[in-house]
């Protein structure tokens, strides 16, 4: 980092968390916000599925929540019945465990399914049916499935910490990660206002209609030539 002519960093987030650990100069940064895949252009792929669903997608792994995911889905659950959460993406070692033996204790093991990694078709198709993307990661650099569910025509509930509460905005539910309760209740309101799921649709597209690769790739190239001392 102290060795590069400029930095990009992918998000605002991201500059304030390299100038704080590094102690980079932040006139050395530029932020380029990041493209996404448009998921639900790529044809569906069915699956077998309940008919009212939560989703996570990503890898479980410790930093991505997931089981606080789970727990936020148990309390919801128990006053919300008829609703089931996915878990796409891969899910082995010590942390997936630690999740799966909590769903047997709890017996949820009817209402949580975990179909494992997803192709781009699957993912359509699990994206257009939820009842909400639930991706509350404590830390990400960017946070693309935030902006692919947005996209697709869902609701999302993410974190309002890290680079997540930066790209959702104002378009998403933002809850304490570290909270389980408040991913609970995140869900309730899906559930139970109407008005708000259409709402959030609403701004969800408006939202990703921000983003997209093109965009990112003429940002990508204005720093360069601010850099070089190239004119526009």
């Amino acid at each position: 980092l102290w060795r590069a002519d400029h930095i990009i960093a992918i998000s605002e987030a991201t500059k304030r968390e390299t100038v704080r650990i590094f102690g980079v100069p932040k006139e050395k940064i530029d932020v380029v916000l990041c493209g996404f895949k448009r998921v639900c252009a790529v044809p569906e792929a069915p699956l077998v599925l309940p008919e009212k669903f939560f989703l996570f997608v990503g890898i479980v792994k410790e930093r991505k929540n997931v089981f606080h995911v789970v727990r936020g889905f148990n309390a919801f659950q128990k006053t919300h019945s008829g609703y089931n959460l996915v878990i796409a993406g891969n899910a082995v070692g010590s942390y997936a465990d630690a999740i799966r033996e909590y769903i047997r204790a709890e017996k949820l093991e009817g209402n949580i399914i975990f179909p494992g990694h997803m192709n781009d078709g699957q993912l359509s198709y699990l994206y257009r049916r939820a009842a909400a993307l639930v991706f509350p990661s404590f830390i990400e650099g960017f946070g693309y499935p935030v902006l692919e569910g947005m996209d697709c025509g869902i609701p999302v509930i993410t974190s309002n910490q890290s680079s997540l509460a930066e790209v959702g905005g104002s378009a998403a539910l933002l809850v304490d990660p570290h909270s389980s309760e408040a991913i609970a209740s995140a869900m309730a309101r899906i559930a139970d206002e109407p008005d708000l799921r259409e709402q959030l649709v609403r701004k969800g597209r408006e939202r990703a209609s921000q983003f997209s690769w093109e965009k990112a790739g003429r940002a990508m190239v204005a720093a360069c030539k601010k850099v070089c001392g190239l004119s526009s």
